[in-house]
C-alpha cells in the first residue's frame, strides 16, 4: 500500500472487509506523503486482542494475535491503523432489516453470552489492543465507523435513475450516532491514550444531518454498507495529515 518503493513499511491498516474497503484511502493518502504500508485482514473479525466470535466457524482470536506479534516484533511498524464494523460488533445486530446471524462476541471474562455482553466485550477488546499498542509506543489511528445504508446502494441508484424515480432516503445523522453508540463511548474512554488519534468519516459522510450514498452520480457504497472505491477515496485527506513522516 502507499508509495511504489522498495523501502520496508511503515504502517499497517488491520481489519474486517471495512477496513479492505478503506485500503484505496489509506494508499493514496501514504502515497502521496511518500510512505509504504501492509494490510492484514479477515473479514467477519473485529481488530482485536482476544475475542471469539461464538456466531460463525470463523477464527479470530489467533489471526489477531497473529497480527499483533508481527506488529510488535517489527519496530519499523510504527503506525497502526484500525478499522472495522463497529456498530455490528458492539450491538451484536444486524442493520435495518439485514440478513445475517446475529453476531456474539466473547473473552475470558464472558459470563454469558448477550447483545448487553457484546458491548461489554466489545469495550475490553478495544480498550486491550489500543492500550498494547500505545505501551509499545505505536502511533494508533482508530477509525470510526462507515454509516450502514440499508438498501443495496447502487443497485438502488441504478432502479432509481431507470425508472426516473429518487432512490430511498439514507440514514439520518442521528439514526448512524444511535446505531453506533457503543463505538463512541469505547472511543471516548480511550480518546485521552497518549498515541491514540480517533478519525471519524461520519463527519464528511454524514454533513449536513443526512448520511449521502452518492456522489455526482456516482455511488459512495459497493453493497450497503462497504464504501466503494469512490467514497473511500473521498477520505484519503482524513489520513493524509495523520501519516506525514
Amino acid at each position: 500500500m502507499g508509495a511504489d518503493s522498495a523501502a520496508p513499511p511503515t504502517f499497517i491498516l488491520w481489519g474486517d472487509s471495512h477496513a479492505e474497503a478503506m485500503r484505496s484511502a489509506v494508499s493514496d493518502a501514504a502515497a502521496q506523503v511518500g510512505r509504504t504500508g501492509v494490510f492484514a485482514g479477515r473479514p467477519g473479525c473485529p481488530p482485536m486482542l482476544e475475542i471469539t466470535r461464538t456466531d460463525t466457524m470463523l477464527v479470530c482470536e489467533p489471526f489477531s494475535r497473529a497480527v499483533m506479534d508481527a506488529i510488535l516484533e517489527n519496530p519499523g511498524l510504527t503506525t497502526v491503523i484500525l478499522d472495522g464494523r463497529w456498530g455490528l460488533y458492539g450491538s451484536g445486530t444486524r442493520y435495518s432489516g439485514e440478513d445475517g446471524a446475529s453476531v456474539y462476541l466473547t473473552d475470558h471474562q464472558t459470563e454469558a453470552v448477550s447483545y448487553a455482553e457484546n458491548a461489554a466485550v466489545f469495550a475490553r477488546g478495544l480498550a486491550r489492543t489500543v492500550d498494547a499498542l500505545v505501551q509499545a509506543g505505536k502511533q494508533v489511528i482508530l477509525v470510526g465507523p462507515i454509516p450502514e445504508i440499508g438498501f443495496h446502494v447502487p443497485r438502488s441508484l441504478a432502479i432509481a435513475q431507470a425508472w426516473g424515480r429518487q432512490p430511498p432516503p439514507s440514514p439520518t445523522e442521528a439514526t448512524f450516532l444511535e446505531r453506533q453508540a457503543v463505538f463512541f463511548e469505547v472511543a471516548a474512554e480511550l480518546a485521552d491514550r497518549d498515541g491514540l488519534t480517533i478519525v471519524l468519516p461520519h463527519a464528511l459522510l454524514c454533513a449536513g444531518g443526512s448520511c449521502r450514498i452518492a456522489d455526482k452520480g456516482r455511488s459512495l457504497y459497493f453493497d450497503d454498507d462497504h464504501l466503494s472505491t469512490i467514497g473511500a477515496r473521498e477520505l484519503s485527506g482524513l489520513f493524509l495529515p495523520l501519516l506525514l513522516p
